[in-house]
């Protein structure tokens, strides 16, 4: 007997695929789910609670990719290099607060790669999105 009941593996077959991208020496593990345009989440808990909730809200309509956002890098080169590895032209982003200005930065430094910007403000945001689902 393996020990996974029906209910765990009902749990996982709805769960988001777990990945990692190497572009050089840089490594960035990331979940992705759904499917239809790309949108690129990003917060500061890539795999926590929250961020699972919100991607699956969004996955209902997107393709989301949510990586884990390394530390003490350029943001912008950071992104292209995610978006280039992943095969993507064109991506939306839903950003947290701390990594707002360095995404808005990089959508106007390269506005053909960028289709919108959405800021996820606090974690009560996660039922606010749902509107713009509709």
């Amino acid at each position: 007997m393996s020990g996974v009941t029906d209910e765990d593996a009902r749990a996982r077959a709805g769960s988001p695929a777990r990945a990692l991208l190497c572009v050089g020496e840089e490594e960035t593990e990331y979940l992705r789910a759904g499917c239809g345009a790309v949108l690129v989440l990003l917060t500061g808990e890539y795999d926590g609670p929250t961020a699972l909730e919100l991607i699956a809200l969004l996955s209902a309509a997107f393709v989301v990719i949510a990586p884990r956002v390394p530390r003490g890098i350029a943001i912008s080169d950071w992104l292209v290099n995610l978006i280039d590895g992943l095969g993507f032209a064109r991506v939306s982003i839903v950003a947290e607060t701390p990594f707002v200005a360095e995404v808005l930065r990089f959508a106007a430094d390269d506005e053909a790669r960028v289709h919108r910007v959405a800021v996820l403000a606090a974690r009560s945001e996660t039922a606010e999105m749902s509107r713009f689902l509709e």
